[in-house]
């Protein structure tokens, strides 16, 4: 089996270049392959490293997909859903997993004062034909709100409020 080696048909084409028309000519075909090939090398580099979190992780499907099934809370989830739980107790669950996604596993700890900690504060009062929306708060400790639902930067937050605003309405609502 003969392998393809394209670096021979460059190299003759370079000297085709040299041979028949101008130097200048080559060396400037040979600056575009060279920016081809650091173009192709920072793609192939690039299909190794992952998505950032926010790309990975936008629904619960994907936070699900994002923690696998042997995560403790989505095994969680699944008995939930079997036993036929509420809905209300099936949406908590599910901002649990979305946060533990985006917060790449990481669980909010009131103990840990020098935490960041950032929660969706929603407020259900209507406004013309919609609600107002779009709170998020910095806190040390919070009763209200449970730890788990909780984001480690504001970024994380305003990602949080928009993608799973609905489960957040039917939960606190």
């Amino acid at each position: 089996m003969k392998y393809y080696k394209p670096e021979l048909k460059i190299k003759e084409y370079i000297l085709n270049l040299i041979n028949m028309k101008s130097k200048q000519e080559a060396l400037n075909r040979l600056d575009s392959i060279e920016k081809e090939a650091k173009e192709l090398r920072q793609i192939i580099e690039d299909a190794n490293k992952p998505k950032p979190i926010k790309e990975r992780v936008y629904d619960i499907p994907s936070a699900i997909a994002e923690l696998g099934e042997g995560d403790e809370a989505v095994k969680e989830y699944r008995k939930m859903q079997r036993a036929g739980l509420s809905s209300k107790n099936l949406r908590g669950q599910e901002i649990e997993i979305f946060c533990k996604a985006v917060n790449e596993k990481t669980i909010m700890d009131w103990e840990n004062e020098s935490q960041e900690k950032w929660y969706i504060w929603m407020d259900y009062r209507k406004k013309g034909s919609g609600f107002v929306r779009g709170f998020y708060y910095y806190c040390y400790y919070c009763g209200s709100i449970s730890a788990r639902h909780c984001y480690k930067s504001k970024d994380l937050a305003v990602h949080g409020s928009k993608c799973i605003e609905n489960i957040l309405r039917e939960y606190y609502n």
